[in-house]
């Protein structure tokens, strides 16, 4: 419970940075055991992460904890496959975006790794 309000958040205010970093902040807390991702992927989370890096103002700090947030969320199966073929270009892009910033770049590219992994172990 809780969390149906914390996804429409993201949904609807993509653009106001204080809202979107506690909301974050919150999802984040969430999103530490598999069934809870189950629960959070099935509520619209990933896909409200990805339209937010796609679409988002997003400072670098929360550039950083969607990515994070979509880290945790790919420990789930079914996450991992839909962010792998709904937000691999928004991941890519936003690695590309944020060259000069090590730690997206970094959190980027281990989430893309996750992605792989995750379709090779069907």
């Amino acid at each position: 419970g809780g969390h149906e309000t914390l996804i429409d958040i993201l949904n609807n205010y993509p653009d106001n940075p204080r809202i979107i970093e506690e909301d974050l902040k919150l999802l984040s807390r969430m999103a530490n055991e598999d069934q809870n991702c189950k629960i959070l992927h099935a509520g619209g989370l990933t896909s409200a992460c990805l339209n937010i890096l796609e679409n988002g103002k997003l400072t670098p700090e929360q550039t950083l904890d969607v990515l994070t947030l979509l880290s945790k969320l790919s420990q789930n199966q079914e996450a991992a496959l839909a962010i792998g073929e709904q937000g691999s270009h928004s991941i890519s892009n936003t690695i590309e975006k944020s060259i000069e910033d090590p730690k997206i770049v970094e959190k980027g590219v281990t989430l893309q790794n996750t992605l792989l992994l995750s379709l090779i172990h069907i």
